[in-house]
């Protein structure tokens, strides 16, 4: 974050840099607080890109696994393993439950290509964000 405020902090008026201050407040509270869990369809693009051994590709692609992981505080951790991913579903709100969470609204998007690049066609994650609006302060 702090190329952007390198970029975009020259010339601001005193309003605008309080303003982008406020929001940028804004997004490091709520992104320290969200919790994403993901699955991803095939493990050949965590091999192509290192993040998965010959064998562990081999044993998975044979008993058709598929890991499921949850990104928290900037660092990814192995959260289970399914054998499908309409079975990942379930597994990912029992997953809200044990941290606590309760989901209130849900909203479908694609993932940015610099994750599925990693992840392969046909990965399904799921992200929640708090339901308390951060203040920034």
């Amino acid at each position: 974050m702090r190329d952007v405020e390198g970029a975009l902090g020259e010339g601001r008026s005193g309003a605008a840099s309080e303003f982008f201050d406020s929001a940028m407040a804004f997004v490091a509270e709520a992104s320290a607080q969200s919790y994403t869990f993901f699955v991803v369809e095939t493990l050949s693009y965590l091999h192509r890109s290192g993040r998965l051994g010959k064998t562990a590709l081999a044993l998975g692609s044979a008993l058709k696994l598929k890991p499921l992981f949850m990104l928290r505080d900037g660092a990814i951790k192995h959260a289970g393993i399914v054998r499908t991913v309409p079975r990942s579903i379930p597994r990912i709100f029992a997953s809200f439950d044990a941290e606590g969470l309760r989901v209130r609204d849900l909203v479908v998007a694609e993932l940015n290509p610099g994750l599925a690049a990693h992840t392969g066609p046909g990965t399904l994650a799921v992200s929640v964000m708090p339901t308390r609006v951060p203040t920034g302060e």
